[in-house]
């Protein structure tokens, strides 16, 4: 119900409503409202007699009106009509309330005319939305009610407080027609008045400081919102909690009348607001509680099929927890990050702990069903997810980690098939996309190891998954075949190369938004979303270094940060790429993973990083030169010249190489591992 033509929708909101008027063009208005005013006056004349009256009283007032004001400006005409709103919307408002067939589209309108050209007045306010609120009871003409709400409350601002929640309700209550075409365009209605509302809190925001103080709190809304929040921003407010009561299916308070809502439009609602007005929430300390205390955990909830409690458990339970090791800091709080690592080692010896990493595979696991009647919850509450953690991590802390982490047990708990595995690498994609974000979290608490433990090591082993699963039942490529396709090649088995190219823009799963069960995802989808991943985390880490050098005063802090960054995320960067390179079976593959081991080399001299850049330079070697020729000429010389304090400095080997020598025998012929 709630998957629309957006386009269609919008095109039924506009169509018509003012027959050709244009803003501010006073003399035609003037000459559609009498011919409104005769229409409805001879059609009332046999069942409708009040009615009939009460139009040919307006047609003398229009007259009068535009004779008074024929030698005066445009302006001054407008000025007059809005005076007189009252007198000329009354018999309007009585062809409304006849619910007959005949009166009520000339009279919807003919009050349309009027509020298209900002003739309407704030005391007329409360009498046109009962009108609407009876005619929505009614069944009476839904599409010309929504038609009339949406530039009602998009054009004047004193639709505020009790008169613009009665319009979301009505707009909620028509998206449960009968009339597809209602539906539709009333689905298009609810995103336009949210847009509306929060519009109105960004112009409030800029408005002068004078303008600001003149304004004043309704009753409702000093009995609802916190005090602190002006007009615009306490409708914003009061309309941003009702919408999560209703998606946690509780009643709401200011959205008096509405019981329930769809729950795929609520959360598309929350995802419109989240992710288009973050200035909002950065501004405001009342938006940002709520994002904290309701959204994040609610959204979580939706995602991971736990409570809200348990959510924040997971997100909170690390900070209170308390290391075991000897020491000064025994009794320091941890954060989630540190408990996760904490926890994960103390696995073996205490299994009888509840730790937070146990809770997030748990919740992994059991999250997302196959069912189709979880699928495109589960999809929109990973696209919230998104924007939460890419918009919102420095107001989310913990939270946004325990997020993360709950992302990458995904990969590790569904095959590289499923679509939950599909559409957790997506999510990994955007988020690694964020310079921001990488540094954030590297100035987080044992950030540096959260993300080198759990974030890129987990990448690095769903890599080895991908290639391992797909050769068991991919295409063998046989010898002499030329496959012109892109991708990569693991023990004699081809694996395309699909949308996870990193020039892609659009994602699969999480645009499936019109999608009630998941499909079966392209062929090798996850290993090609994950090479779009380490492709794109390189250039983010080169970025965010980037960033704490220009941004930092104190260029040892600098050095720190940019050194810690670098140390927690190069080395299973460096393994992921080498492992995608020496699989790669397409040039233009190749030049982009050189292009990435380059700019990781880049860095590490930058930062006079020697063991990093040994690593690097190692992998670059391995494979631009012939097998095993990196250890048996450049790495003994460069150690002998090391010796010398001719080259560098005395760095130990890595323990790690991205493929063991000894054991991996190379096919020529094929240019590929055997």
């Amino acid at each position: 119900m709630t998957n629309i033509n957006n386009s269609t929708s919008s095109s039924q909101l506009q169509q018509q409503p003012t027959m050709g008027i244009q803003p501010n063009d006073p003399k035609k208005l003037v000459d559609y409202l009498m011919s409104d005013f005769r229409s409805l006056s001879m059609d009332a004349k046999k069942k409708h007699n009040h009615v009939k009256e009460a139009a040919e009283s307006g047609l003398v007032k229009i007259r009068n009106i535009s004779a008074t004001c024929e030698q005066q400006q445009d302006s001054d005409l407008i000025q007059a009509l809005r005076i007189s709103c009252t007198e000329l919307l009354h018999p309007f408002l009585l062809g409304c309330s006849s619910k007959s067939p005949r009166l009520v589209p000339i009279s919807l309108q003919a009050i349309q005319r009027l509020i298209h050209n900002r003739v309407i007045d704030s005391n007329v306010v409360p009498a046109i939305v009962n009108e609407l609120w009876i005619l929505t009871e009614a069944e009476c003409e839904e599409l010309k009610i929504i038609q009339t709400i949406t530039p009602f409350v998009g054009t004047e601002p004193f639709v505020s407080s009790w008169a613009l929640s009665k319009c979301i309700v009505l707009t909620f209550r028509l998206n449960a027609s009968k009339d597809s075409l209602v539906i539709n365009a009333a689905s298009a209605a609810v995103r336009q008045l949210f847009s509306c509302v929060f519009e109105r809190v960004i112009k409030e925001d800029e408005a002068p400081e004078i303008q600001q103080q003149q304004q004043t709190l309704s009753n409702q809304q000093q009995s609802l919102a916190p005090p602190s929040l002006r007009p615009c921003a306490a409708d914003a407010f009061l309309l941003l909690r009702d919408l999560c009561a209703l998606i946690r299916r509780e009643q709401p308070n200011w959205l008096i009348g509405l019981q329930r809502i769809a729950p795929i439009l609520g959360l598309e609602l929350l995802e419109s607001v989240i992710k288009n007005y973050p200035s909002i929430f950065l501004k405001h300390q009342e938006f940002a509680e709520l994002l904290k205390t309701q959204i994040s955990a609610q959204i979580a909830a939706k995602m991971l099929h736990v409570g809200e409690r348990e959510f924040a458990m997971l997100a909170v339970a690390a900070a209170n927890a308390t290391q075991t090791n000897n020491g000064d800091n025994q009794n320091k709080p941890l954060s989630v990050s540190a408990a996760l690592l904490n926890q994960q080692l103390q696995q073996q010896s205490s299994s009888h702990l509840t730790s937070t990493s146990q809770m997030a595979k748990s919740a992994a696991s059991s999250s997302v069903s196959s069912t189709g009647r979880d699928f495109p919850i589960v999809i929109r509450s990973l696209r919230i997810s998104l924007a939460l953690v890419i918009n919102y991590h420095s107001l989310l802390g913990a939270q946004s980690e325990a997020i993360i982490h709950f992302l990458i047990e995904l990969l590790a708990q569904h095959a590289t098939t499923s679509w939950e595995a599909a559409v957790a690498i997506e999510v990994l994609h955007k988020m690694l996309a964020q310079p921001k974000l990488l540094s954030w979290l590297c100035t987080r608490p044992d950030g540096p190891k959260f993300l080198e433990a759990i974030v890129f090591s987990r990448l690095f082993a769903f890599i080895k998954k991908c290639l391992d699963e797909a050769s068991h039942d991919g295409f063998t490529m046989r010898d002499g075949e030329n496959n012109i396709q892109s991708g990569f090649v693991y023990k004699g088995v081809f694996l395309p190369l699909g949308d996870g190219h990193p020039s892609s823009k659009r994602s699969i799963l999480l645009d499936w938004l019109d999608k009630h069960n998941a499909e079966k995802i392209p062929e090798a989808y996850c290993l090609s979303v994950t090479y779009a991943t380490f492709c794109v985390a390189s250039r983010s880490l080169h970025s965010a270094i980037e960033d704490f050098q220009n941004n930092e005063n104190d260029s040892s802090e600098y050095s720190e940060n940019a050194k810690e960054l670098y140390n927690s995320s190069y080395h299973f960067l460096v393994a992921g790429l080498s492992t995608l390179l020496e699989c790669s079976v397409d040039d233009s593959l190749n030049e982009q993973l050189l292009n990435c081991l380059c700019s990781l080399a880049i860095l590490a001299l930058r930062l006079q990083l020697p063991k990093p850049r040994r690593e690097v330079l190692k992998a670059i070697c391995r494979a631009a030169l012939p097998f095993q020729y990196y250890n048996k000429f450049i790495d003994s010389i460069g150690t002998s010249t090391t010796a010398n304090g001719t080259i560098g400095s005395n760095v130990s080997s890595s323990n790690f190489t991205p493929f063991d020598d000894s054991s991996t025998t190379f096919d020529n012929q094929k240019g590929v591992l055997k």
